[in-house]
């Protein structure tokens, strides 16, 4: 069993799970730990006592104040830390110390590219296997179009429309994570809209993606080839419409997992564990690569 602890009972790392009983619904890194086989949770830190109190009626783990005290008292194998972003760093550099070498981050990595860029230097030199929770990175679903991208089994990819609602650092990241895990880097890309909307144009070789924040779709996507019309929108499944049939509105269907996404995170790691394969960074690449897109669309540093 890989033991684990949790940095942080905030949103994602336990309380959106705190009154759902359905066992099929998993939207935190508490309930996708205690709900897998390969895993097992040992405990938590947090200081808010309201958090502190209703972990311990859901779990009956024990909760520490700090690091120090965790690992005094218990032996860990791999670390969440969700806390506010501005910490994320501190626990990282922490952690080396107790030489952990299994680290899930929330996104985003931290709140500066200096850290972050850190962050990916500390993991490669110490042999840390860190991940970034961009959840659908980690869904069979979107593994399986990526794939039939790869094999060319939709034809000429000729655009595609990524929405997304509200901020771009909170939510417009998880987009362009699925945006890069699709199609890769582009070769460039720039703010097409004034003021605070934030939509942004993805330049690919023969094709361009499209970014646009709006206030109706959470997050859904619109790919389009030279023979289908691929869409997805949150909480449904992927639909594949072939062109020539548009009129019987027929559709192909990969499906997707919406509601428990987070817990193929830790299907992946155990993957990874099984197979020996344990500095992955291909994920923590792209992910820094996502912050400092948009930093740089911020002109941030």
């Amino acid at each position: 069993m890989i033991k684990c602890a949790i940095i942080g009972l905030g949103q994602i790392g336990f309380s959106y799970d705190y009154n759902i009983t359905n066992k099929n619904i998993i939207l935190t890194h508490s309930k996708s730990i205690v709900n897998h086989r390969k895993f097992l949770l040992v405990a938590a830190v947090e200081k808010n006592k309201t958090k502190i109190n209703r972990f311990k009626k859901k779990y009956s783990k024990p909760v520490y104040s700090s690091l120090k005290e965790l690992f005094k008292y218990e032996e860990i194998d791999l670390v969440v830390i969700s806390t506010e972003t501005k910490k994320h760093f501190f626990f990282y550099k922490q952690l080396i110390k107790y030489k952990i070498k299994l680290i899930i981050l929330e996104k985003p990595i931290t709140h500066s590219i200096k850290y972050s860029d850190e962050i990916l230097k500390l993991s490669r030199k110490n042999n840390i296997s860190t991940y970034v929770n961009y959840q659908r990175s980690f869904e069979p679903g979107f593994e399986t179009l990526r794939k039939n991208f790869i094999k060319g089994k939709y034809g000429k990819i000729e655009k595609a429309i990524f929405l997304y609602k509200k901020d771009l650092k909170e939510n417009g990241c998880h987009a362009i994570d699925l945006i890069l895990f699709l199609f890769g880097k582009p070769n460039n890309f720039s703010l097409i809209s004034k003021g605070n909307k934030n939509d942004v144009l993805f330049k690919y070789k023969t094709y361009d993606i499209y970014l646009l924040n709006n206030s109706l779709e959470e997050f859904s996507i619109q790919i389009i080839t030279d023979k289908f019309i691929i869409i997805f929108k949150d909480y449904n499944d992927i639909e594949i419409y072939e062109k020539k049939n548009l009129k019987t509105k027929k559709s192909k269907i990969i499906k997707t997992f919406s509601n428990s996404n987070i817990q193929f995170l830790y299907n992946y790691i155990y993957k990874n564990l099984k197979n020996k394969n344990n500095n992955i960074n291909d994920n923590l690449v792209l992910s820094n690569y996502n912050h400092k897109i948009i930093n740089k669309l911020h002109n941030e540093k």
